[in-house]
């Protein structure tokens, strides 16, 4: 497994891509804060990851399908942790005041090795009888 440092300078449109790619996929969320644990939320779907404004600092927010947001304010790193062949295994985000959020999915795979829809985004579009 690496780990690669995603630039400041690429984070909306790494964010943006890693939303896209990785939703509803199920992982494990972990937070620390001024190096004690305070968060560990199992097989939760991942909705989103945005980068966000709070004044003139940023913000990275993580959104799940059960309605929990986590942020993350002024994030100093942001990091993915990719298996040997390739595949985004964990979003990691070193922030301000000593805290840290790592999502590790539960199941792994390039985007391009998956056919068809987690069940949480397929929409089911009923037309009225006439």
């Amino acid at each position: 497994m690496t780990t690669h440092d995603i630039p400041a300078s690429e984070w909306p449109a790494f964010v943006e891509r890693f939303s896209r790619e990785h939703r509803a996929w199920l992982g494990t969320i972990h937070g620390i804060e001024r190096g004690a644990p305070v968060t560990r939320i199992p097989s939760i779907g991942m909705e989103s990851v945005t980068l966000e404004r709070s004044g003139s600092e940023p913000v990275l927010r993580l959104r799940f399908t059960n309605g929990i947001s986590l942020c993350a304010p002024r994030p100093r790193a942001v990091r993915v942790q990719q298996t040997d062949d390739g595949a985004e295994c964990a979003l990691e985000i070193d922030a301000a005041q000593d805290a840290f959020l790592r999502l590790g999915f539960r199941a792994t795979a390039r985007p391009d090795e998956l056919d068809g829809l987690a069940p949480g985004e397929v929409m089911v579009e009923t037309c009225p009888s006439g």
